[in-house]
């Protein structure tokens, strides 16, 4: 598609007129309304053709009646070529009807030879014309391919995206993977709301909110939602949303992405820690308790070798008694962890506390 012209440009001008009289007046009138420009003269069809085939021009001047055509035919031609430079007729008489036809048949404008005072008016006013109709025709351009890539990163992304009024709630589209990961088709998820796909207990927590201040912000939850798919399945997904303008609507773009499989590796990552942990703990307490076991033993062994010494006794029931203290504290600790309970561990002096 041609791009708009740059104004300050010299223009390029094809007069197809056989007289050349006619074609130098033509010219004359434009030189003095100021316009800078080139031209070529094509006296017939055939070299109003090849001049065409050569390069493209940003206006055309033609007269009605040539020896081999006509203005209507001329005008005609040059629409069904897919040639869209602006047309003016430059013309001797000429009846309403048949201006009217031309008109209709392409032509941007009318000038009699008879008035070409009138002819710059009608050249600006056609170029405006054409500049406006590139300017559009390049704008809807441009938003064309710019929906194109929309709907290919939309329909190809990997994870379910959305699109849903929010004010009804009610999904405006879906992509193939929401499709595909959720199991409803798409004349069904078009006929559901959002409420639809969360479970039960999940309906009166709130859905997101979009004002106008903040309209165009990305809103993303740290704590993920639950959805419910078509066969009944429970997940768990982390939803990212976009407030667009869709169809004329205030809607959300939404991308979700399910971590039921995540959180649950989570969870066993979790568990196996707590495991390694409490391997750890028991592994040390039953090392503890095996040192205290080997103190009460040996010095059990020692009474039974001593018991005529009563002072040996003493000193070995002595260390028996304190390995016993040492094994109760372990226990008491043992149990306020299991318990959870909350240790207060202080160093006081009992004397003063009694006093």
């Amino acid at each position: 598609m041609e791009r708009r012209r740059e104004s300050g440009n010299v223009l390029r001008v094809l007069l197809l007129e056989d007289n050349s009289r006619d074609a130098d007046l033509s010219i004359r009138k434009l030189t003095q309304a100021g316009f800078h420009f080139t031209s070529a003269i094509a006296p017939n069809s055939k070299e109003f053709k090849q001049f065409l085939e050569k390069q493209s021009y940003d206006l055309i001047l033609g007269d009605y009646r040539l020896p081999d055509w006509n203005g209507l035919e001329a005008v005609r031609w040059l629409r069904s070529s897919g040639i869209l430079t602006p047309f003016i007729l430059v013309t001797g008489t000429l009846g309403d009807e048949l201006a009217i036809e031309c008109i209709k048949a392409g032509a941007d404008d009318y000038v009699l030879k008879e008035n070409l005072d009138r002819l710059p008016l009608a050249v600006q006013r056609a170029l405006a014309e054409q500049q406006l109709r590139l300017e559009r025709d390049w704008a809807e351009k441009e938003l064309r391919e710019s929906e194109s890539q929309y709907r290919l990163l939309f329909h190809s992304n990997p994870h379910p995206m959305w699109v849903f009024d929010i004010e009804t709630l009610r999904f405006l589209a879906v992509n193939e993977a929401a499709v595909h990961h959720y199991g409803y088709s798409v004349s069904e998820f078009l006929s559901m709301t959002v409420k639809d796909i969360r479970p039960a207990e999940e309906v009166p927590r709130p859905l997101q909110t979009v004002k106008d201040e903040t309209f165009g912000s990305v809103e993303h939850y740290d704590e993920p939602w639950k959805h419910k798919k078509k066969d009944g399945t429970v997940i768990e997904v982390e939803i990212s949303s976009h407030p667009i303008m869709f169809r004329a609507v205030k809607a959300s773009l939404v991308l979700a992405n399910d971590v039921t499989e995540h959180r649950k590796l989570e969870q066993q990552f979790r568990y196996a820690q707590k495991m390694e942990a409490i391997g750890r703990l028991a592994g040390g307490v039953a090392h503890d308790f095996n040192n205290l076991l080997m103190v009460i033993t040996s010095h059990a062994e020692l009474i039974r070798e001593h018991l005529g010494d009563r002072e040996r006794v003493d000193r070995y029931i002595a260390h028996i008694l304190r390995a016993i203290d040492k094994a109760s504290l372990l226990t008491r600790q043992l149990l306020a962890f299991g318990r959870k309970q909350i240790q207060d561990l202080r160093v006081i002096d009992l004397n003063s506390l009694v006093t």
